[in-house]
């Protein structure tokens, strides 16, 4: 899990710099959408993608999800759940949005 982890830090961190030289180019590359003001919020579900197609990190949704909860625990990351606007009464999906930077 640890090797794992640090993989995933390793793509969060070469994206968060992609994104901050360069957001088009960087969405492009990693094929993810950036959110936010500032454009430094990605979205669990385009991580996750990303990670399996462009790092070549072998990882299914649910021990995402579980390694998404520790590496926030550990404050290596900042997640939250996407929340649904119109109704935030509605269950909360399992999407993620991680803020990159701040």
């Amino acid at each position: 899990m640890i090797e794992l982890a640090s993989k995933v830090l390793a793509a969060l961190d070469e994206i968060k710099n992609a994104s901050i030289t360069d957001p088009q180019k960087a969405m492009r590359t990693y094929n993810i959408l950036l959110y936010g003001e500032r454009n430094n919020v990605i979205s669990s579900n385009d991580l996750l993608q990303t990670l399996n197609n462009q790092f070549s990190v072998d990882i299914d949704k649910e021990k995402f999800s579980r390694l998404l909860s520790v590496l926030s625990e550990l404050n290596k990351i900042t997640c939250e759940p996407l929340t649904i606007t119109y109704n935030p009464d509605l269950p909360a999906s399992d999407i993620y949005l991680i803020t990159l930077y701040s």
